[in-house]
């Protein structure tokens, strides 16, 4: 007879099924306590972000990651500071969509659908145009 703990504990054992994608996580935000500092580690390197906790340091932990996303995932100084196009933000965007939005039981992409159509509306309009999103 099985119980719920050992159901739980087989599920949490991991057989992922062949068309779930494992869910890339974005660096974690850390508190150095000596210091009372928040910061994040990125390509080997600390990044301290201000006071732990503080609006201010939640507010850069976001920023840095997202300008660390749209860049590939590259250090900081290898970024350019070169205009950057609609569509290279869109197809940079959908990469990250595809490894964070895990198919649904019946394997159809559910939000991956809602974002390729919105993707598609952007790209219409606005795909030929730059953003200067000033990654430096």
């Amino acid at each position: 007879m099985s119980t719920i703990s050992d159901l739980s504990s087989n599920s949490a054992r991991g057989s992922r099924s062949s068309n779930q994608r494992k869910i890339p996580r974005p660096p974690g935000y850390c508190h150095h306590k000596t210091k009372g500092l928040a910061y994040i580690r990125l390509n080997g390197q600390f990044i301290y972000l201000g006071r732990y906790d503080s609006p201010e340091s939640k507010s850069e932990y976001r920023r840095i990651v997202a300008e660390w996303m749209i860049s590939g995932r590259t250090p900081k100084d290898l970024a350019t500071d070169a205009d950057l196009s609609v569509n290279e933000l869109l197809l940079a965007y959908w990469r990250f969509a595809e490894g964070y939005y895990p198919l649904r039981s019946d394997g159809r992409a559910g939000e991956l659908e809602r974002i390729r159509y919105a993707i598609k509306t952007l790209k219409d309009l606005y795909g030929s145009g730059s953003i200067n999103i000033g990654i430096a």
